[in-house]
């Protein structure tokens, strides 16, 4: 009996353990999504800056189509210079993007570690919680087996008793 009870408190540490591990790799997971999620974000920025630039540099290339025969070209230069100016300013966004993808990539892996952390523990209460079933019936069972024992313990007093008690009378 003394084993299954101390089976059993043994089991319930465990399953304590479980639970607060799956406790605490859930909230890690749930950082490491919001992490992602900001990367994603931060992608999504990069990515409608690159647009702005390249729509800025068509329209201004538009210009330059338009107002090549009217403008003079000190004007027609200052607008070359501009798209020049926007083309390094486009391509210091796509580098800006690739950046961002890389921040996605790392944080998209950091989070599915977490979140095969997160499945882990959550098995592992799984079965911490069969051990702890398993050992509260064996306690069950172990209690029940001494109250057998101790009920047929006292019937075979009282048939010892009986016994004496006829033989006494037997004697006498």
């Amino acid at each position: 009996m003394k084993k299954a009870k101390e089976a059993e408190a043994s089991a319930q540490a465990n399953v304590d353990a479980a639970q607060t591990a799956l406790k605490d790799a859930t909230a890690q997971a749930d950082k490491d999504k919001a992490a992602l999620e900001e990367a994603q974000k931060a992608g999504d920025a990069a990515r409608a800056t690159v647009k702005g630039w390249k729509d800025k540099i068509a329209q201004w290339q538009q210009f330059l189509v338009d107002e090549k025969d009217t403008s003079s070209s000190e004007h027609l230069n200052n607008l070359k210079k501009g798209i020049a100016a926007m083309k390094v300013r486009l391509g210091q966004a796509q580098d800006a993007v690739a950046e961002a993808q890389k921040a996605i990539d790392s944080a998209l892996d950091v989070y599915g570690a977490s979140r095969a952390k997160q499945t882990k523990a959550e098995e592992t209460l799984t079965k911490a919680n069969a051990a702890l079933a398993i050992a509260k019936m064996s306690t069950a069972a172990a209690q029940t087996k001494e109250k057998a024992a101790a009920k047929s313990n006292a019937e075979a007093q009282a048939a010892l008793e009986a016994g004496k008690a006829a033989l006494e009378k037997s004697q006498n």
